[in-house]
This record gives structure tokens, C-alpha cells and sequence, in this order.
């Protein structure tokens, strides 16, 4: 800043109008050859298809136009007036302010990378725990999917056991009632005062199974 100071106070009024006069007609903007000392023409040479070739150039050629930015339209209404009544002090406050602007937006700018920053580490932290949960959902299914199997083994398991327990319980009733029959027939045959009848067999011969005498 001190040297925007020392050269705004090295240049005159008069320059700056000059460089502010010469921006608005386009004479930065030419190049250096339009700045060049003209030819001489020798004597006694055709000037007139030159000079009539130089016209339609010279017509044919778009002027130049020069668009003012904001900041020199902030600064030029202080020109205009009388050179002494140019405010130096002026011009360094718009310098100023125009450097706290650049300021003040690169602040917020680091703020939003900042928040940003801030931003993407929170969305990584929640993959991260995404991925957990994901992980542990699949292990929790694939723990109801063993239960569920074990739970269906161990049903037909339970089926298998009732249907021996029925068939067993089944053999031990036809056991029992041999037994009884068995016991009569025992019974009748050792009793002395038992009459058997003509043509009678025991029961046990009419199943055929063996006969087992009671002991005396």
C-alpha cells in the first residue's frame, strides 16, 4: 500500500488525466507501429493509387472502443473536476476497500472449504458406520439362517421320536395283551379243575407262538 501511496503521489494530476484521456481513446490499446514516424515519399514518385489505397484502409478499418470498468468509473468523477481538487487520500480508500473485499471473500471462501472439509469427514464417518451396520446385518441373517435350520433338523427329529414313541407304544400294548392271553391259557391249562373242552386248542397254539407253562 505504501507504494500505490508514493506513486499516486509522484504522478500529477495532469498525467493521471492524460492516462485516463488516453484509455478512453484507445491509444494503449494500438500497436507500436501506428506510433511510428510516417514515410517520406520520394520525389517525383505516383503518390495517388498509394494515398487513394491508404483512404480505403483507413475507411475500411473499425474504430477502436473502450469499455470503462467499474473502478476507473469510481475514480474518474474525481478527475474531472480542477487537477488540485484531486483527493489522493480519496483514491487510497477505494484501494483499501477494494483490498478488504478481496479479503473479507477470501475469509469466507476458507471458511466454506473449512465447513466443506468438515463435511466430507462426517459423510466418510457415516460410510464407515454404514459398512458396520451392513457387515452385521449380513452376519445377524446368516446366524437366523443356521438357527432356522437347526429349528427345522431338530422338528423332524421331534416327528421321527413320536412315530417310534406311537410304534413302540403300539409294541408294549400287543406285548401286554399276548401276555394276558398267554397267562389265561397258562392258567386254565395247570388248574385241575379246569374242563377243556373237545376239540379245544390253547390260544397260543391258534396264534401259533409257543406255549410257556407257568412254573408249579
Amino acid at each position: 500500500m505504501a507504494d500505490i501511496n508514493s506513486l499516486l503521489e509522484e504522478c500529477s494530476p495532469e498525467h493521471l488525466n492524460s492516462i485516463l484521456g488516453e484509455i478512453e481513446a484507445g491509444t494503449l490499446l494500438r500497436s507500436p507501429l501506428t506510433h511510428a514516424r510516417p514515410t517520406v515519399t520520394p520525389k517525383g514518385s505516383p503518390t495517388g493509387r498509394r494515398a487513394k489505397r491508404d483512404a480505403q484502409t483507413t475507411a475500411e478499418a473499425p474504430p477502436c472502443q473502450w469499455t470503462e470498468s467499474p473502478q476507473q468509473g469510481e475514480v474518474r468523477p474525481a478527475l474531472d473536476h480542477e487537477p488540485s481538487s484531486v483527493d489522493h487520500v480519496w483514491l487510497t480508500n477505494i484501494l483499501l476497500e477494494r483490498d478488504q473485499e478481496v479479503k473479507t471473500l477470501e475469509d469466507r471462501l476458507a471458511h466454506l472449504q473449512t465447513q466443506l472439509c468438515a463435511k466430507d469427514r462426517r459423510v466418510a464417518s457415516l460410510n464407515s458406520e454404514l459398512s458396520d451396520a451392513v457387515r452385521e446385518v449380513r452376519h445377524r441373517q446368516l446366524d437366523l439362517e443356521f438357527q432356522q435350520l437347526k429349528l427345522e433338523q431338530r422338528a423332524r427329529a421331534n416327528a421321527e421320536f413320536e412315530r417310534d414313541q406311537l410304534l413302540l407304544a403300539a409294541q408294549v400294548d400287543e406285548a401286554n395283551w399276548s401276555a394276558k392271553h398267554a397267562a389265561v391259557d397258562a392258567d386254565v391249562m395247570s388248574s385241575p379243575r379246569s374242563v377243556r373242552l373237545q376239540g379245544s386248542l390253547p390260544w397260543m397254539l391258534r396264534t401259533k407262538k409257543p406255549i410257556t407253562l407257568a412254573p408249579l
